[in-house]
């Protein structure tokens, strides 16, 4: 009983941890261009932060209840038969009160979510129109597109829940209709992080077998670029020019996709590489000096692909890494 408990908890730790990394996360890009959002879109997220917050608080008081009903039911086979009876009504009672709780955190925290996700459409269409860029605007169209798919799908899960539904039924799905809504938002701030440089930090996790010798090499030029400063014979100090290059990001998952899957995504001699940010893992391949040469080689690739920069291990703007290596 004492096992099945613990593995009960810690699969609730584990839920509760994995919506906090994500809201960590977005909550971490947010602050790097929070300026570049209007007072007006700054109060309606503040507001749609205190909704969510208010939701957390209400959920915190459902699983606590899910606990004390776990742990009712684990001990009826120990309990004489007028004491199981009074353990299965004490559940029973306990099941209705954290029902009522789940769905004021629901209401409460879709409220909060919805405010998210019509900020960052706003802020993408705004990006969009003032951008010439018909790449990203064509990313941003897809991602505004997709974005309201998966709130319709929240939408309709919650609109379809029932009180005749079993209890974990409707807990379930009403975890199923938050992680769709916080994709919904990521989904729309990727695409704003390509016009706004959201500075996320690189990690090359994968690469292919065939070229290992590739990877040393640019392991070693980072390292060579890793030195900030140097001295010139006079004894002055000036500062090394960061290391800028280019890649093709052809595909973003949730999960990591095994070796032969990567091998799959490009048949080429070109080195594959993987980075972890914004909970999706995003595949690139091939590094290039200048934009053009990536522009080139991404039309070849087709399908989702696109062009992204990288400097000092960190993505920056397009724009900005055109210019910044045509100096």
């Amino acid at each position: 009983m004492k096992t099945k408990y613990f593995i009960f908890l810690a699969v609730w730790i584990s839920s509760v941890f994995n919506f906090y990394v994500a809201e960590a996360q977005y909550n971490d890009r947010c602050e790097v261009i929070k300026d570049k959002f209007s007072p007006a879109q700054l109060k309606d997220m503040k507001r749609a932060d205190n909704f969510i917050t208010s939701g957390d608080v209400f959920m915190q008081e459902v699983k606590a209840i899910e606990l004390e009903v776990f742990s009712l039911q684990e001990s009826l086979p120990t309990l004489s038969k007028k004491e199981k009876k009074e353990a299965e009504k004490k559940a029973k009672e306990l099941k209705q009160e954290a029902l009522v709780k789940l769905i004021d955190a629901t209401k409460t925290g879709e409220k909060g979510y919805d405010i998210r996700f019509n900020v960052m459409r706003q802020k993408l269409e705004e990006l969009s129109k003032a951008s010439n860029e018909s790449d990203k605007n064509k990313q941003a169209k897809k991602a505004i597109y997709d974005g309201n798919l998966k709130i319709v799908e929240a939408r309709d899960i919650i609109n379809k829940l029932t009180d005749r539904d079993d209890y974990d039924y409707i807990s379930n799905q009403v975890k199923n209709a938050k992680l769709l809504k916080l994709e919904s938002i990521n989904i729309l701030l990727d695409v704003i992080c390509l016009y706004i440089d959201c500075n996320p930090k690189e990690i090359v996790v994968h690469s292919n077998e065939n070229n290992v010798a590739e990877n040393t090499n640019n392991n070693n030029l980072n390292n060579q670029n890793s030195n900030d400063k140097q001295t010139n014979n006079s004894g002055n100090v000036k500062t090394k020019k960061a290391y800028i290059y280019f890649t093709v990001q052809i595909i973003a998952v949730k999960n990591p996709l095994p070796n032969i899957k990567v091998d799959d995504l490009y048949k080429g001699s070109k080195n594959i590489t993987a980075s972890y940010h914004d909970n999706l893992w995003k595949y690139m391949v091939g590094r290039f000096d200048n934009y053009d040469d990536a522009r080139i080689f991404q039309e070849g690739i087709g399908r989702d692909s696109f062009v992204v920069a990288i400097k000092d291990g960190e993505r920056i703007n397009i724009v900005d890494a055109i210019n910044e290596t045509k100096e």
